[in-house]
Order: C-alpha cells, then structure tokens, then sequence
C-alpha cells in the first residue's frame, strides 16, 4: 500500500513538471487595451444597450397592436371501432 502511494507521488510530480510548465507569461496591456476591455465588459453599459432594445421593441409592438385580430378555430375528428351489442353478443363495427 505505501509503494502505491509513492508511486502515485512520483506520477503526480512528474504530470506537474511537465504539465505544469506549459503555462505562458501574461501579456502586458495598454491603456487602449485595458479601455476597450472596459468598455466592452462594463454591465451599466451592456443594461443600458439591453434597455434601448427592449425600449425599440415596445415602440414596434405598441404600433403594431392598433391593427385589429383575427382568430380561428377548427375540428374535425372520426372515430371508427367496433363495440359488442349487448343484445347479440356480436362485436358491432361503429363509425
């Protein structure tokens, strides 16, 4: 049993050596850089886009319910089987 985990520590080590230092250094950013990511990962200005969408959609909505509607329905259906009459005995056919 304490060969196993030894044998799981050395595997381990040796994944983390190898895997481990693959990592790349960061980039260092600019002030444009780091503006323009602001910019496009700021919420009051993503709400603010959400809003004037929803707003334009309301506006379409609201002129668009002044023309009048018109509903319908239909159904049809036809049922066939067979029954047994109670006073034969016999299966009827039904439609």
């Amino acid at each position: 049993m304490m060969e196993m985990d030894k044998y799981r520590a050395i595997i381990l080590q040796i994944w983390f050596i190898f895997f481990g230092c693959t990592c790349l250094a960061q980039s260092s950013w600019s002030l444009d850089r780091c503006l323009e990511h602001a910019r496009a990962n700021n919420l009051q200005i993503n709400e603010a886009k959400i809003s004037a969408s929803d707003a334009a959609f309301d506006v379409k909505q609201a002129s668009q319910s002044r023309y009048p509607n018109l509903n319908g329905n239909s159904n049809f259906s036809y049922n066939f089987g067979r029954n047994i009459d109670p006073t034969t005995n016999d299966f009827v056919p039904t439609n």
